[in-house]
């Protein structure tokens, strides 16, 4: 009989460590699910004129944004402005920063703003290299002075 209430106890005991990790696993999945239903959920504001279905790739978290009053001052024509939902040190945001080489430029109605460069803005000259387009005082193939005036 000492064997039985022995097996008993030892039952209860696994029954309950196996109840805890059925409730912590379940506890774990339904925030995570709630991390993804808070990104698929979350309501764009018009004013940034997001568009697209996600970025980098359909079904991110991050958006492109548009023109648009609130994003005027921060687009340029080398980068990509991009809105993810959340603060600066979001998933999201992180892995922008990290894997396409942006940088946060701002935030605004719960959106971090981050540029993105484009692929010709992504490479860099060599120290002391100059493209054509910084050469002010040579010819069209930097040979001699220019005499066209400019």
């Amino acid at each position: 009989m000492g064997s039985v209430i022995k097996f008993i106890g030892s039952s209860a005991k696994s029954a309950a460590l196996a109840l805890a990790f059925v409730a912590v696993a379940s506890a774990s999945a339904s925030h995570a699910a709630s991390a993804v239903d808070a990104h698929a959920h979350f309501a764009w504001p018009a004013s940034l004129a997001p568009f697209g279905n996600g970025y980098p790739n359909a079904g991110d978290a991050c958006r492109r944004l548009g023109e648009s009053p609130a994003t005027a001052g921060y687009l340029d024509h080398m980068a990509i402005l991009v809105g993810c939902p959340g603060g600066a040190d979001s998933a999201s945001v992180r892995a922008m920063l990290r894997d396409h080489r942006g940088h946060v430029v701002g935030a605004t109605d719960g959106v971090t703003l981050i540029s993105v460069p484009t692929e010709g803005a992504r490479g860099s000259a060599a120290p002391g290299d100059q493209s054509d387009h910084t050469r002010t005082t040579t010819g069209c193939h930097g040979t001699g002075p220019r005499t066209d005036g400019h």
